[in-house]
């Protein structure tokens, strides 16, 4: 409860609900950046509840966050949702954020409670079932702005709002020793088939030094992968690292936001305008690789990128102003200013 004008003038703190889920299909990044965003709320004193399946239960820290979970996978989000929302503390109608990519706008319908719909990182959601889309990642071609039916207030967008899970420190400076390149690659649920880790096998075998090779993947997903020693995930080692290279999503965010240099081997046609465009607003901080790449182009790129030392460290410089891991303390504020 909170005071304003005096003992007269009352408004209710809203609690916030936040749906998403990881693993298989889901990848991990959605839930990385919703603890970022449960945190911050947490920190602006905000009652938060994350509601998820069960895959995620070990990865949600114990900062006073709530956590509810499903173990059914064929389970409707709107029951799941329905039935966490039955266990609100507060009586004033909840704020029920959704970053899960699966959830359709049908799907919505179906939710028996009165609450603050909030979008994040859908471009397919609707107005008639949001109150507010946010689009934290700076992609311009993910949604177009001239019929897109959010609009002034409801329309959160751009690269301030990029929600990550790593964030440069502002003591550290990139100075990596080129006799010691350690180059972090992870793959995570995007590498079903272990195709790029075995890509990047013959890679790191042709002549040429790249340097030593950390292959990592989300940890429900390490025991896939033959041709490596895997560790799970660390941002310790990407921080340490001359050159990130991943596949898409939130972990290359965070690589950008601790000032690594980072390359994106893309599998789809349909991510190349996305990465054109990230490549343009962050200066260059971020190359990708274009699908259908051989293990000798992978190697050429890496190598070719290591060598060139001082648009590395210019290139570390570039990715901090483009993302400086403060989206989600951004978005909570915005958050509870509304609600």
């Amino acid at each position: 409860m909170q005071y304003l004008g005096g003992a007269l003038e009352v408004v209710m703190m809203k609690e916030f609900f936040i749906f998403t889920r990881s693993g298989g299909k889901y990848g991990m990044g959605h839930l990385s950046r919703m603890i970022q965003l449960g945190m911050a709320l947490r920190l602006l004193d905000r009652d938060v509840t994350i509601i998820t399946n069960e895959d995620s239960l070990s990865h949600v820290p114990d900062r006073g966050i709530g956590l509810y979970t499903s173990n059914n996978e064929d389970e409707l989000p709107s029951v799941i949702i329905n039935s966490a929302l039955s266990m609100r503390r507060l009586d004033s109608d909840p704020v029920l954020i959704i970053d899960d990519k699966f959830v359709s706008n049908g799907d919505l319908g179906d939710i028996d409670y009165s609450c603050d719909m909030v979008a994040v990182d859908l471009p397919h959601a609707q107005s008639s079932r949001y109150d507010l889309l946010v689009l934290p990642n700076a992609h311009m071609s993910m949604i177009d702005l001239e019929t897109c039916n959010f609009t002034g207030d409801n329309l959160l967008y751009g690269r301030d709002y990029i929600l990550t899970g790593g964030r440069k420190d502002n003591g550290l400076v990139y100075n990596k020793d080129p006799k010691s390149t350690i180059v972090s690659f992870f793959a995570g649920a995007s590498d079903p088939y272990n195709e790029l880790s075995l890509l990047f096998k013959y890679s790191n075998a042709l002549p040429g030094r790249i340097g030593r090779v950390y292959m990592y993947g989300a940890q429900a997903d390490v025991s896939r992968y033959k041709y490596f020693d895997i560790m799970p995930f660390n941002h310790g080692l990407i921080e340490i690292s001359s050159l990130f290279v991943t596949m898409w999503g939130v972990t290359m965010y965070e690589s950008l936001a601790m000032g690594i240099p980072t390359l994106s081997i893309l599998r789809d046609e349909k991510d190349i305008p996305r990465a054109k465009e990230l490549s343009r607003a962050s200066d260059g901080a971020l190359s990708y690789l274009e699908p259908g790449f051989t293990h000798m182009q992978l190697h050429r790129q890496i190598r070719g990128e290591l060598e060139a030392a001082d648009w590395l460290k210019r290139r570390s410089e570039y990715a901090v102003k483009f993302v400086d891991g403060l989206g989600a303390d951004r978005l909570a504020m915005e958050l509870s200013g509304r609600y």
